[in-house]
């Protein structure tokens, strides 16, 4: 397969409520379908490279969008109303874009993966399969009950009560260069709104009831030193999924950004990526 006549570009589109958010894409020569990145929270959709470069190279291509009020989208700073607006979001985004030319596999990272189990809970049309990388399906260090309780009552009257929204960086990778790079990103987050707490808190416990209605191929990859999530919830949500779907790779001495790791543990991971999305594509 020929992949040298590779393109790319970057865009802006209007959600339905007229929020201007921004995206990028790559493609290879010859597609042999696409993949979507739905970034996790504090972050945006160019920290990618390593996995953008593995696509490009197994001949698929490469499209996320920030979300709105992280990167480069429009909107408030670390904030969100109603968790599901992400998922709007991204139905809206793949409306966008337009059918893809092949299959089309939704990737989620992080808090990502609950945008991307709501979405494939409700329209599974859209998608060929997802892929679930490091679900946030629970905190390695959660707020206590009584911090929840206080941030509830505080809520209301205050939802944009700013929060400290930078995540342990050394928590990502054994790579330090990748904790380094995340501290000079200008395109980080350092601040979330008690609003968004709330409602992230929220999201995950609706994450059972969407997992459960899933009804595409799904490939849950999860590193075994996770410095951000809890590992464990990775196998809780590969039993929430149907059998016949649902394919659970853990990787030991890996973090939170598998896509970021260091060469010798991210280069299993890429091969089990490649080799799942390449089962998707039917024989000729």
């Amino acid at each position: 397969m020929q992949n040298d006549e590779r393109t790319s570009g970057d865009g802006r589109f209007a959600t339905t409520d007229g929020t201007s958010l921004y995206y990028r894409w790559r493609r290879p020569g010859v597609e042999r379908g696409r993949v979507v990145v739905v970034h996790g929270a504090t972050e945006h959709g160019e920290r990618y490279g390593h996995l953008i470069e593995t696509l490009l190279s197994a001949g698929w291509s490469f499209y996320a969008c920030d979300h709105r009020g992280h990167g480069r989208s429009e909107g408030l700073r670390g904030h969100v109303s109603d968790f599901s607006t992400y998922a709007r979001d991204l139905g809206a985004f793949l409306e966008h874009i337009g059918p893809a030319e092949g299959l089309q596999v939704v990737y989620g990272h992080s808090m990502g993966c609950l945008v991307v189990l709501e979405h494939a809970a409700a329209r599974p049309d859209d998608l060929d399969g997802i892929v679930l990388s490091g679900p946030a399906l629970r905190l390695l260090h959660p707020p206590g009950r009584w911090t929840m309780r206080l941030g509830r009552v505080f809520a209301w009257p205050f939802p944009l009560l700013p929060l400290r929204g930078s995540i342990d960086r050394d928590g990502l990778s054994t790579d330090p260069a990748v904790a380094l790079a995340a501290k000079k990103d200008k395109l980080m987050m350092r601040r979330i709104t008690l609003r968004w707490a709330l409602e992230f808190f929220r999201a995950q416990g609706a994450a059972e009831g969407f997992a459960r209605r899933v009804d595409v191929p799904t490939l849950v990859l999860q590193g075994e030193d996770d410095g951000v999530v809890d590992p464990g919830a990775a196998t809780e949500l590969a039993a929430w999924l149907p059998d016949e779907h649902v394919m659970l790779r853990t990787y030991a001495g890996a973090r939170h950004e598998l896509h970021a790791e260091a060469p010798a543990l991210r280069l299993p991971v890429f091969g089990d990526l490649t080799a799942w999305l390449g089962g998707l594509v039917p024989a000729d």
